[in-house]
């Protein structure tokens, strides 16, 4: 079962949309330590569940838990703003 005081402690949510980048699988992704990708929204509202074969396409939206200190290299890898 999910634990929301859990979630607290070791990172945050984020939602992240990327930017117009090159279709990426998840598995070409350096995702940093301890982060994970939830869920993948696309343009046309479907959820997804990730998995390494998925492909992220300009306008997904992201949602990930991550560290707050990591936050901003995930929204750069995300959205072609390097890192």
């Amino acid at each position: 079962m999910f634990d929301p005081m859990l979630a607290k402690k070791i990172g945050s949510t984020s939602i992240i949309q990327p930017g117009s980048i090159p279709e990426t699988k998840i598995e070409d992704i350096k995702l940093p330590e301890m982060s994970s990708i939830l869920l993948i929204i696309d343009n046309d509202r479907t959820v997804r569940t990730p998995s390494d074969e998925v492909i992220l396409r300009s306008g997904d939206e992201i949602i990930a838990v991550i560290r707050p200190e990591d936050e901003e290299q995930l929204r750069g890898l995300l959205t072609g703003t390097s890192y």
